[in-house]
């Protein structure tokens, strides 16, 4: 097993071939970032790597003003050991996680002033308890989570290419309440890519008081999306699964939205005022559960 590092700022290549599928560096100690590294496991040559920490001790530390990039490189998958976490110790710092050769789920928790960076095309499950306050940006592929591995700073897609698809996934399979919806999410994609962002699990998750981009469309997979007046009036796509449901409560005076309905789910609402609705909801081959009086052109459909 080779790990060689030149300087501050350069790349540590990780080889390390086991004979097995994943091999594991065991941390006895916390490693402190105070100059910029990529830690670099993406020969496909060599064995897989997790990093692990067994004991009561910060994974990393990195400081104020210093990028560090796992790339390929997951962290250990041992969801009973939650003392160990990622301490992102300034609001400069970042953690970057470039993923091509396989999916990781990262349990840890990562905590700071600090952000957090995805690259690659593999996925990232982010199952920690995080606290990172400095953001969450998405250049390429999907970061799943939940209302508490998410947080509450602004997530961001931004797809750095047209070719890059930046996905978000709220996973509430573990919740049986109604989860409301933490972190603004924006995006800032000036070249052209896909942003998704989906809703995963029986869980409901409550969007009604969120800022979501109106740029970004909304896929039910499964379980409920509860949205509000405000949210529904701007005009996005909403595509939603068979089985799934969109819930439009809380208005409390006629609403005007634009909004876009497609896929086999159900749209309910429940107002006490009539929406009036000018986008196109023909594409909703699913069930129209209306309360009040829907007027404007799909009227005659979704009656």
């Amino acid at each position: 097993a080779e790990i060689e590092a030149s300087g501050a700022g350069d790349t540590l290549a990780v080889q390390i071939d086991t004979g097995e599928a994943t091999g594991r560096i065991d941390l006895r100690t916390t490693i402190r970032f105070d100059n910029d590294v990529t830690i670099d496991n993406s020969n496909p040559a060599f064995s897989a790597v997790d990093i692990d920490a067994p004991g009561e001790n910060s994974l990393f530390e990195i400081e104020n003003d210093v990028d560090v990039i796992l790339r390929d490189v997951g962290i250990r998958n041992d969801q009973a050991n939650r003392d160990d976490d990622i301490n992102l110790q300034g609001a400069m710092s970042t953690l970057t996680f470039d993923l091509e050769r396989a999916d990781q789920t990262v349990f840890v928790d990562i905590v700071g002033s600090g952000s957090v960076i995805k690259e690659g095309t593999a996925t990232l499950e982010l199952f920690g308890i995080n606290t990172f306050t400095g953001g969450l940006t998405i250049l390429d592929g999907e970061v799943v989570g939940d209302v508490l591995s998410l947080g509450t700073s602004t997530i961001d897609l931004a797809p750095d290419a047209a070719s890059r698809t930046a996905a978000l996934v709220y996973d509430l399979s573990g919740f049986d309440a109604i989860s409301a919806m933490g972190p603004a999410i924006t995006n800032s994609s000036t070249n052209g890519g896909v942003v998704l962002f989906s809703k995963r699990g029986v869980g409901s998750l409550d969007i009604s008081a969120a800022s979501i981009d109106a740029t970004i469309g909304i896929r039910i997979e499964q379980g409920t999306i509860i949205t509000g007046s405000s949210e529904f009036a701007l005009g996005r796509v909403y595509d939603i699964d068979a089985g799934a449901t969109l819930n439009l409560t809380t208005v409390l005076a006629a609403t005007t939205s634009s909004s876009t309905l497609t896929g086999a789910g159900r749209f309910l609402t429940d107002p006490a005022a009539p929406l009036v609705v000018q986008g196109d909801l023909t594409g909703l081959t699913g069930v129209f559960s209306v309360a009040a009086p829907l007027l404007g052109s799909t009227r005659e459909r979704a009656q």
